[in-house]
C-alpha cells in the first residue's frame, strides 16, 4: 500500500536564438522565451509574465516512472539560464496547475510546474495568477499575493480567460491527477495567445481553439505516460474509480499526432510546442515531433529549444 501511495503521489506531482514573425522592434513586441518544460518568460503588452516555474537543476528529483522513483533523474534537462535570472524582472507568474498538495509540502515527488526550488526562491509577494484548485497549496507554501481566476481577470491592459482542460486519458482518474487550466491572453494591438496547458485533446479544447481563433497557440505535445499496474487498478476500483482492464497506460498530454491536428484546426495560428525533453515520462522528443510535422506537411508548428526566444 505504501508503494502504491508513493507511486500515485509521484503522478500527482506529475544567450538564445530568435524566431521573428514579422514583428516590429518595439517595447510592445510579444516574446515567448522557452526556458524548460512549461516554464516560459512571456513578454506581453509590455509586461513580463513567468509561467509554471520548474527551476531546479537537472537530476534534482526522483522520476515519475516506476523504475525511476528512487533515482534522481528529473528534470531531464538543464535550465538555459540560472534560476535567479529566470525570475528576474518578472511582473507576475501565470500558473496552469501546480501538483502542490494543500499542505504545501512536496513529500514524495516533485511538481514539474511549480517545484520546490521555485517555492524557495520566488519572492512571496510576487503576483501569482492561479486556478482555484491550487490556492490552498500555494498559500501553505507561503505565497500571499494570489489572484484566483474563476473565468476571467483583467490586469495591466491584459485580459486572462481561464478554461478547464483534462490532464488524463482516463477521465475517471481526474480526482487523482487534479484540476488543470488553459488560458487565453488578449490585449489591444497584441496577438491573442491560447495556452492549452497540460491536456489531452478533447472536443472542449478543440471547440475553444476554433471559437477563440487565436494568433498563437502554446501546446505541450510530449505525450507523457505512466504505466498502470493491476494493483493500482484494484486500488482505484476500491476508491470508486474503476479503470477498464484493457487500459495499459495513463496518458497525460497530447502527442505529435494531436499537435498536427491542432495545427490543421488552426492553420493561420502559429503553434508553439513546449514541455518536451524535460521529464522522464515524456515519450515525444523534439526530433520525433519535427519528423512527424514534416511528414504531415504542416508548416505552422514551431519547436523551440530551451532558451530560444520567439518574437511575434
Amino acid at each position: 500500500m505504501n508503494k502504491f501511495i508513493k507511486n500515485m503521489t509521484g503522478l500527482l506531482f506529475l544567450a538564445s536564438s530568435i524566431y521573428t514573425m514579422g514583428a516590429s522592434e518595439n517595447q510592445n513586441t510579444t516574446e515567448i522565451q522557452l526556458l524548460r518544460n512549461a516554464t516560459m518568460r512571456i513578454k506581453y503588452n509590455g509586461k513580463m509574465i513567468l509561467t509554471d516555474p520548474l527551476l531546479a537543476p537537472k537530476n534534482s528529483y526522483f522520476g515519475y516512472l516506476p523504475e525511476n522513483q528512487n533515482k534522481l533523474v528529473s528534470p531531464t534537462s538543464d535550465l538555459p539560464i540560472s534560476a535567479e535570472d529566470a525570475i528576474k524582472n518578472i511582473d507576475a507568474i501565470l500558473v496552469s496547475h501546480t501538483h502542490i498538495p494543500d499542505s504545501g509540502k512536496l513529500d514524495f515527488a516533485y511538481s514539474d510546474h511549480f517545484d520546490q526550488k521555485a517555492i524557495e526562491i520566488i519572492d512571496k509577494n510576487t503576483s501569482l495568477f492561479i486556478q482555484p484548485f491550487d490556492s490552498k497549496g500555494l498559500k501553505a507554501s507561503g505565497f500571499n499575493n494570489l489572484t484566483t481566476i474563476d473565468k476571467t481577470f483583467s490586469w495591466e491592459g491584459i485580459s486572462f480567460e481561464r478554461f478547464e482542460v483534462l490532464h488524463t486519458s482516463v477521465p475517471v482518474l481526474k480526482p487523482i491527477v487534479g484540476d488543470v487550466s488553459g488560458y487565453v491572453l488578449r490585449a489591444d494591438n497584441q496577438p491573442t495567445i491560447l495556452w492549452t496547458g497540460d491536456t489531452v485533446l478533447t472536443e472542449e479544447v478543440k471547440n475553444k481553439i476554433t471559437s477563440v481563433n487565436p494568433d498563437i497557440i502554446i501546446i505541450h505535445p510530449a505525450k507523457a505516460q505512466k504505466p498502470l499496474t493491476n494493483e493500482e487498478k484494484e486500488q482505484f476500483k476500491a476508491m470508486g474509480m474503476p479503470v477498464e482492464k484493457d487500459v495499459k497506460n495513463l496518458t497525460l498530454l497530447i502527442g505529435a499526432e494531436e499537435a498536427i491536428e491542432i495545427a490543421k484546426l488552426a492553420p493561420k495560428a502559429k503553434i508553439v510546442a513546449v514541455h518536451m525533453e524535460s521529464t522522464d515520462h515524456s515519450t515525444v522528443t523534439r526530433k520525433d515531433l519535427k519528423e512527424k510535422i514534416k511528414a504531415a506537411g504542416v508548416t505552422n508548428i514551431i519547436v523551440p529549444e530551451n532558451g530560444e526566444t520567439l518574437k511575434f
